[in-house]
């Protein structure tokens, strides 16, 4: 008896120094957590109650709601909520559509055209100003391959940077460019997890390809696509290295979303108390819509 309540008591000894291990080898996570995200996230918090501007001898002070009831009133910032949904609106729209298409043909690729998923996945890897400056060069009129191309046929060659309508369509594009292959490479994994029993079940009672998909492949695909489709939309959220070198939220405040406001609010203007409410407020819309998001989607499951 007292030898099986000594191996219990050592199996629990084992159990606990590996839970400490774990946690010290987690604790430098943590920690650059800590102090990189949280003590920042409530610090801005506690600035967006306050009334501070840098270019004001009165100093800061707390002002309670103030910031946040001044952003209602503020025209200019609900322009940039409306830039910011229909930036995130196309962006998800193109994104999903394009890496479920190609995600499918990749997946479906003989071993002769697998080369082409390491292409694909390049412009994963290039850093978002990188992206800006390829796409600012190639929407520049003077410099732009696409304008020369509409010139050498005899089309007008648009103003990409300057039109409002053109410039918002310049930064989905870039955006997409960059970030499909994420998109795809998550679509893929999921449709390479499908069982090919299924298909092969489907063709036997003279299911076609199309009815396949319907009721297979997208059926499968949804927590991916829900997935994919959250991380995107908060993505969107932070295109600012984009709009920042390639419009500079303009023309006009056409590609100013909330973002680049709060960025110009802190920095232009030097209102610190203001942009922090700004950016406090675009991350509790964020945290909200993601909740509902996974709550729709675990409701769905259930059903």
């Amino acid at each position: 008896m007292q030898t099986l309540e000594g191996s219990s008591q050592m199996v629990k000894h084992r159990k606990n120094r590996k839970s400490l291990t774990y946690f010290l080898m987690l604790l430098p996570a943590i920690i650059c957590t800590i102090v990189t995200a949280v003590v920042p996230m409530f610090g801005m918090i506690g600035i967006s109650f306050m009334k501070w501007d840098l270019t004001s001898a009165i100093p800061a002070s707390f002002n309670g709601l103030d910031n946040y009831i001044a952003m209602f009133k503020d025209a200019r910032f609900l322009n940039s909520m409306k830039v910011q949904v229909i930036l995130s609106f196309f962006i998800l729209v193109a994104q999903l559509l394009l890496g479920l298409v190609a995600s499918i043909a990749l997946n479906g690729a003989t071993s002769k055209f697998k080369w082409v998923r390491g292409i694909v996945m390049a412009p994963f890897m290039i850093p978002a100003v990188v992206v800006a400056l390829i796409w600012l060069t190639i929407f520049t009129p003077t410099l732009s391959p696409i304008n020369s191309v509409l010139d050498a046929i005899g089309l007008p060659s648009p103003s990409w940077l300057s039109t409002p309508a053109l410039s918002i369509a310049s930064i989905v594009i870039a955006d997409t460019w960059n970030n499909l292959p994420f998109v795809i490479l998550i679509l893929l994994a999921s449709l390479q997890g499908i069982p090919k029993d299924l298909y092969e079940a489907a063709e036997v009672d003279g299911a076609t390809n199309w009815k396949a998909m319907l009721h297979i492949t997208l059926p499968a695909l949804k927590p991916a696509l829900v997935l994919v489709g959250l991380i995107r939309f908060i993505e969107s959220l932070k295109s600012f290295p984009l709009i920042y070198i390639m419009t500079g939220g303009g023309p006009g405040t056409s590609t100013e979303v909330t973002n680049f406001y709060a960025f110009v609010q802190g920095f232009q203007y030097s209102k610190i108390g203001y942009a922090s409410a700004l950016a406090f407020f675009l991350f509790l819309i964020t945290v909200v819509i993601s909740f509902i998001t996974i709550y729709l989607d675990r409701g769905s499951e259930e059903e």
